[in-house]
């Protein structure tokens, strides 16, 4: 099974969206610039990569 039909990637997308949501409002309620926002960016790009990596990591495993 690849990553994309398992039940962790859908767990693990939901957590960059979650992410990627905060980011935005962050934005809406203190300006992009702010550091509010700021650190809710970083989470989200943090996010984004721990998804690439356990894809990867998931395929090497299971490929």
């Amino acid at each position: 099974m690849k990553w994309g039909n398992s039940k962790s990637w859908g767990k693990s997308i939901d957590r960059v969206d979650d992410a990627e949501q905060e980011y935005r409002q962050a934005c809406r309620t203190h300006g992009a610039d702010s550091p509010e926002a700021q650190a809710a960016d970083r989470k989200a790009a943090a996010e984004e990569a721990r998804h690439i990596r356990e894809g990867a990591e998931y395929d090497r495993r299971n490929g």
